[in-house]
């Protein structure tokens, strides 16, 4: 993450903005972690950018859309440190579609 800092004040001064990395999160732990080290950097008066990342069915990464979800959101949005940006998902089931009809059942199948 130090590196990650390191790369944040330099698209700052290239970009004359805050230079905005988002990171992705899925985990308690991984929320827990990055408080700890931006509340002990020299950037921790600067919220950072994160997606909260979320499982469609295929389990292999993502928070689930339950009460587990719904607390790991609230975890973000109530840090100091942190800035939810968004929610981030996946259809990796969606890459040999072929025509509009299958998309749109897979995009409301993930949306329900």
């Amino acid at each position: 993450l130090s590196a990650i800092h390191n790369l944040k004040k330099k698209l700052a001064l290239a970009t004359n903005d805050d230079g905005n990395i988002h990171l992705l999160v899925d985990n308690p732990d991984q929320i827990d972690f990055l408080e700890e080290f931006i509340s002990n950097s020299p950037s921790a008066g600067m919220k950072w950018s994160v997606f909260l990342k979320v499982d469609t069915g295929y389990h292999r990464a993502g928070t689930t859309c339950d009460g587990q979800g719904v607390s790991l959101a609230t975890k973000i949005i109530d840090s100091p440190y942190l800035d939810l940006k968004g929610l981030y998902s996946h259809c990796g089931h969606s890459y040999n579609i072929d025509n509009d009809a299958e998309m749109k059942t897979i995009v409301q199948d993930d949306r329900d």
